[in-house]
């Protein structure tokens, strides 16, 4: 069995066959109770409970004490289950509610992973997507990193870092990633005059969005991902240059 070696002594037992003092004997116990909870899914262990007591309880061989909540075992759903296996197997597996464990399951991980993701403030397509103008989205995504890193999200701050966000995805995204593909190696490609907008790249950021879109023919989504990528790319890095040496 993983995790279980022949050489590691028994709790109360030393590695020579003598007897551990007992604080040994406890601090061992706390060892390895620490390194199993290190690997138990607390989400997963509670419908695999619930899944193992409905199974029990359906199939009449055990039942929850009104009293004290736990779960006993019925010697007359036992004797039952054993004169009658195949019935007492499917109300089991019918109280066991496997599948809808697992939906409930994977639903509350996805949520969960959903939390954590927007409390690292990682962006996706669809709230890219959903900004009209997309230079607002880059501020309020500055802003975002500021608080996260701790700081004051100050207008110089956010105004800076939003910048710096639209110079990246200028070159990064709208020429490398998705440029160089097209052997686009100037910004000016994207635009028929073959000029493309000056700096400030915040203020320009729109109109420079909307000509890669219709030049290279794809879908905004495409974009929009190409985007979010290198914005999430650059967020812990960004973040913790925030908290090192913040701007005021």
């Amino acid at each position: 069995m993983a995790g279980t070696h022949i050489s590691d002594p028994v709790p109360g037992e030393a590695a020579d066959g003598g007897e551990l003092p007992a604080a040994s004997w406890r601090d061992a116990a706390r060892e390895r109770v620490r390194q199993a909870q290190q690997h138990i899914n607390p989400l997963a262990l509670q419908h695999g409970v619930e899944s193992v007591q409905g199974a029990l309880t359906e199939s009449k061989i055990a039942k929850v004490d009104a009293d004290t909540g736990k779960l006993k075992i019925r010697k007359l759903g036992v004797a039952r289950a054993v004169i009658a296996p195949g019935k007492a197997l499917r109300r089991a597996v019918e109280g066991a509610a496997v599948a809808d464990h697992l939906k409930a399951y994977n639903e509350s991980a996805a949520a969960a992973q959903r939390d954590r993701t927007a409390a690292d403030g990682a962006s996706s397509a669809a709230e890219f997507a959903s900004y009209a103008a997309k230079k607002d989205y880059l501020r309020d995504w500055a802003r975002r990193l500021a608080l996260a890193a701790g700081v004051t999200p100050t207008e110089q701050l956010v105004m800076r870092h939003a910048e710096m966000a639209a110079v990246g995805i200028r070159g990064m995204v709208f020429l490398r990633r998705l440029g160089v593909p097209q052997a686009i190696a100037d910004l000016g490609r994207y635009f028929r005059d073959g000029t493309a907008p000056d700096y400030p790249a915040l203020e320009t950021f729109d109109a420079l969005y909307a000509s890669v879109v219709t030049k290279l023919g794809i879908r905004q989504q495409v974009a929009d991902e190409a985007i979010v990528t290198f914005l999430n790319d650059c967020w812990p890095e960004w973040k913790a240059g925030i908290r090192d040496h913040p701007v005021r």
